[in-house]
């Protein structure tokens, strides 16, 4: 059992890394144009890149290992030898053994001894506890939603079967305090909006219900979904980003979705635009296949710039007066934008700070291109750093029902809730999409997203605080992780957007 969990710890991360470049080099022979060159050449020291630079992240010391294993080892013990009902042992140990553990449990392995077990046993005070815990997934608010567990993400689902109309949902996150950004993205998206708001106790209690009716009636298609604080820290160092979209993602009942934060706002009429840029996807795969569309991996990129701030606002209010004095302060068409451009005001998102989070969108060349009636497909992504925003297909569209194709569950994945705080929350959903066999397509010259400016949120000065939180190391550990378990998970699906 040691030498098993030791494996699984130590050794097999790094020889399923050397079989999977055995495949590229196979595939690819050495040249030096190849996938593992180019991934070595675009080497950028980033500690959660995976394409042959991340591997010392993958394995874990072997002292620390050893530790590990040592403790479920004991933990197993412990629960072997209490007394508890049998499912509540087995609940238990859902808990303490690693995911890729319990895999070996159902197909054998492990759950062997457990099951040896008497029923007859009365279980103890400590191990109903936990069992409920385990049983409490319909809150929402204990089981995390994760790649391990992705089978169960729609059990809260509203999809309907028999969706008939194109329609996308703008799914937003925020905080109280950003809330006032709503009423610009209101004004400018028509479709319906589901708004999980997040909320000290306080504001649950005393302001929550009257703001509710504040907004609902300047904006009628907005749904508004209260997320209550589970601590008084919560928000500062687990701010559950990935929970919070997931609730949205629980509410739409369309055929698309494109997840937002607060702060990005959408070009006017954008909602009317990625109709026609979904169609333009169904007809591209009626040219391919003659299927109509019928079950699409289609991710529809939104290509995304930010307005630079006129003055150094230092309180979110200062920077939220920057949109009400100045009514074309977010550029709402593509001739503001292009304005907003050559008057050096706007940018490609984070292309300042972050630029290869945006760069395979080619946003400058899209926007001077002005394709008007194409998609501009994305062939292969140059960085595993690349994190668009997309609109993905969600509830199953009527045709879908009569042929009984992803009827059962959103057709899109849901975000892994145990990312959370700042980093790398959005991009594994890409990745996800990646693995699981998307395309990537850029939409037609005929909408885009604005950022608006804010000072640095509290979670991004924990973020990037290293020497006194372990946030940036928790996340930086997790994502080479996911990542390979991604890869796992799809081993048997072609990535139809490869690494350039």
């Amino acid at each position: 059992m040691l030498s098993y969990l030791l494996f699984f710890y130590f050794l097999s991360p790094g020889l399923e890394l050397i079989l999977r470049y055995g495949k590229i080099l196979s595939n690819h022979d050495r040249d030096p144009s190849s996938v593992v060159a180019s991934a070595m050449r675009n080497h950028t020291g980033a500690e959660h890149e995976v394409a042959g630079r991340g591997f010392k992240k993958f394995k874990k010391p072997l002292h620390v290992a050893k530790e590990d294993a040592k403790n479920i080892m004991k933990r197993l013990k412990e629960i072997k030898n209490s007394k508890a009902s049998v499912a509540a042992k087995k609940g238990l140990v859902r808990k303490v053994i690693p995911e890729w553990f319990r895999n070996e449990e159902e197909s054998g392995g492990i759950g062997d001894a457990l099951d040896r077990v008497s029923e007859g046993d009365e279980p103890d005070a400590d191990a109903i506890e936990q069992e409920e815990f385990i049983k409490s997934s319909s809150s929402g608010r204990q089981i995390l939603r994760t790649l391990g567990n992705k089978s169960q993400h729609y059990t809260n689902s509203q999809c309907p079967r028999d969706v008939e109309l194109l329609t996308t949902t703008l799914v937003v996150q925020t905080t109280f305090d950003r809330l006032p950004l709503i009423q610009e993205t209101c004004r400018r998206w028509k479709s319906p909006i589901i708004l999980v708001v997040y909320l000290s106790p306080d504001e649950s209690q005393n302001i929550w219900d009257k703001t509710v009716q504040d907004y609902s009636s300047l904006c009628d298609h907005l749904e508004m979904i209260p997320y209550i604080a589970a601590s008084e820290d919560e928000r500062k160092f687990a701010y559950p980003i990935n929970k919070m979209r997931n609730i949205g993602l629980d509410h739409v009942i369309t055929s698309h979705v494109l997840v937002l934060d607060v702060d990005l706002i959408p070009s006017s009429h954008l909602d009317d635009a990625l109709v026609k840029a979904i169609e333009l996807a169904i007809e591209a795969r009626l040219d391919d296949d003659g299927d109509r569309g019928i079950d699409p991996k289609d991710a529809i990129v939104v290509p995304a710039f930010e307005r630079k701030s006129p003055i150094a606002c230092k309180t979110l209010q200062d920077c939220q007066n920057l949109m009400t004095q100045d009514a074309q302060f977010i550029p709402a068409t593509m001739t503001e934008l292009e304005h907003c451009l050559s008057d050096e005001k706007c940018l490609v998102f984070q292309s300042d700070v972050n630029f290869e989070g945006h760069a395979d969108t080619h946003s400058m060349q899209w926007l001077k291109d002005e394709q008007k009636a194409s998609l501009t497909p994305i062939k292969c992504f140059r960085s595993l750093r690349y994190e668009p925003y997309v609109v993905i297909p969600w509830c199953a569209l009527e045709k879908n029902a009569r042929q009984r194709i992803a009827v059962h569950a959103p057709r899109s994945p849901y975000y892994d809730e145990r990312f959370h705080g700042y980093g790398k929350n959005k991009i594994q959903q890409i990745a996800h999409l990646r693995e699981r066999g998307f395309t990537f397509k850029v939409m037609p010259s005929t909408g885009f997203v604005v950022h608006h400016p804010h000072p640095e949120s509290i979670t991004k000065e924990i973020w990037n605080d290293r020497e006194n939180n372990e946030l940036h190391q928790q996340m930086d550990a997790l994502y080479p992780q996911y990542l390979k378990d991604l890869i796992r998970e799809y081993q048997s699906i072609y990535n139809d957007t490869p690494l350039c």
